[in-house]
């Protein structure tokens, strides 16, 4: 129904821009340049009037996605809140493995994918990356919350997608049990593919390299080398040890990317 509106209003437009270049060639009698203020006028108020309905579905819009999301985030905060602090566990330690997993390796992609899955798959690599541009905090907390279901491409609306993310900033930087460096340390060993990742270095901003060397630093005073503890590992400390990054959680717009959120599908 979208693709089909904007289709209607962009071939509209182009009509019109089109008539405005032929209007300095027109020779008409007084009664027709009368028709043509005249329809002028309504082609102008009904473009007015347009603007305004769209204007008024978007907030509207933003509302109703906002009430959609709030049965995710009160489960969120369930989650986020139970367990992993009352008693240093994860209640659904499986679901933060597979998006640790998902979130920086996004998903497979297989030369058997139809249209419809290739589609999603890169919808899903999209918010990946908005996910990734959390904070810390902000990913670990998105990883105990929410299953890869919930949030893949093609699961939930963009919007309601959008509501997640900016809700699921905590509000002081946490202190994270010993379950979750555990957890990562065992990702680490098992899943290989995380071990040689190239994109990690690339990704990071300038200050969250100096912070990785901050961390570098710290883990090698404490525990007398970090020789053992590759890229990824570092990324997965500094999840633990970052603090809570102060900048806006790309609520409108990714910088890096160049998309708004209303594109994540």
């Amino acid at each position: 129904m979208s693709s089909a509106i904007l289709s209607q209003l962009k071939s509209l437009v182009e009509k019109t821009e089109q008539l405005k270049d032929k209007s300095n060639k027109l020779y008409q009698s007084d009664d027709q340049w009368q028709k043509l203020t005249d329809l002028s006028l309504r082609l102008s108020n009904a473009a007015s009037q347009l603007q305004q309905e769209i204007k008024s579905s978007k907030e509207s819009r933003a509302t109703r996605a906002w009430k959609e999301s709030e049965k995710h985030r009160t489960q969120a905060q369930l989650v986020k809140g139970g367990d992993i602090f009352a008693k240093g566990r994860l209640r659904q330690p499986a679901i933060f493995r597979r998006n640790i997993v998902v979130i920086y390796e996004g998903p497979k992609i297989s030369t058997f994918d139809s249209e419809d899955a290739r589609f999603r798959k890169e919808s899903t690599q999209k918010r990946c990356d908005v996910i990734r541009s959390l904070s810390p905090d902000g990913v670990i907390s998105w990883a105990i919350a929410y299953a890869p279901t919930l949030w893949a491409g093609g699961a939930i609306a963009s919007d309601v997608f959008n509501c997640l993310i900016d809700d699921i900033e905590p509000d002081v930087v946490q202190t994270w049990p010993l379950v979750i460096r555990e957890t990562l340390h065992k990702l680490k060993e098992e899943e290989t593919h995380l071990q040689n990742h190239q994109y990690i270095g690339k990704r990071l901003n300038s200050d969250q390299r100096s912070t990785m060397r901050q961390v570098e630093r710290k883990i090698h005073c404490e525990q007398g080398s970090a020789d053992a503890l590759t890229p990824i590992v570092w990324q997965f400390n500094g999840l633990l040890n970052l603090r809570k990054n102060k900048r806006p959680i790309m609520k409108y717009l990714n910088p890096q990317l160049r998309y708004q959120h209303t594109d994540v599908s």
